[in-house]
């Protein structure tokens, strides 16, 4: 009979359209967002009270990334007549995602 049993795992979740090319539909105006992996591995447990199965644990989200496109260019005009945010787009964003969840 088993009292308590340790669980655990890891899995991906890799963003499919990182490496898309958008060269097709550049005359089209489009919000591409952020593109990010995240790796979630778990932790639990199970255990029996009389007839009943519980599963408890956690998941712990990570993602980070480097040189990102900025969405929206939000500095000022270079000079007077630039109309304000429309700064040069680069690729400077750094993003960093954690998430916790839990299971019952």
């Amino acid at each position: 009979m088993e009292r308590l049993v340790t669980l655990s795992g890891f899995r991906t979740d890799i963003n499919f359209s990182k490496g898309f090319d958008y060269k097709e539909f550049s005359n089209f105006k489009n919000q591409q967002g952020i593109k990010y992996d995240v790796y979630p591995p778990t932790k639990g447990a199970k255990f029996n009270i009389r007839a009943s199965n519980i599963i408890l644990g956690v998941q712990y989200s990570i993602s980070r990334e480097n040189d990102l496109k900025k969405l929206v260019a939000l500095g000022g005009p270079s000079e007077e007549n630039d109309p304000p945010l429309q700064d040069a787009i680069d690729n400077d964003v750094k993003f960093a995602y954690n998430g916790l969840g839990n299971f019952l």
